[in-house]
């Protein structure tokens, strides 16, 4: 199957792949953000909303498309899969990087308990300056 893919229908795959993933990602983001949903409730919405492809995609393609004519259908879901890897681990990133951990939490006291050791006196945790060192 491979072998016989020109490189321009593969391009024309990957970008119609990459099209409804970045069209499905905008869907949920926007649709959790338009409903107010906290931050955690908006990632999982993003996150679980456009992953439906290899794993049931596979399934539903073997029985919809008998014998040979399934070699045709499983590489464009094999192309959108990676693309989903590689599109979420980069907005797996950008959350991380631009989420601040709630004062009190587990993970706001172990880093509260890191800077104390690397000599820092007080930090900010979501807006609000804290004194680390009595923690």
């Amino acid at each position: 199957m491979w072998s016989r893919l020109r490189a321009s229908s593969l391009l024309i795959w990957c970008s119609i792949d990459a099209g409804l993933l970045l069209t499905m990602l905008g869907i949920t983001a926007f649709a959790a953000r338009r409903f107010g949903l906290a931050r955690g409730n908006e990632i999982a919405i993003v996150f679980c909303g456009s992953k439906k492809s290899l794993v049931t995609g596979i399934p539903m393609a073997n029985a919809l498309f008998p014998g040979s004519s399934l070699g045709l259908v499983v590489p464009p879901l094999m192309i959108f899969h990676q693309l989903q890897l590689m599109a979420c681990a980069t907005l797996a990133r950008r959350y991380a990087a631009s989420d601040t951990p709630p004062s009190g939490t587990a993970v706001s006291q172990r880093l509260a308990r890191q800077r104390i050791r690397a000599g820092v006196s007080s930090c900010e945790f979501g807006g609000r300056r804290e004194d680390v060192s009595s923690k």
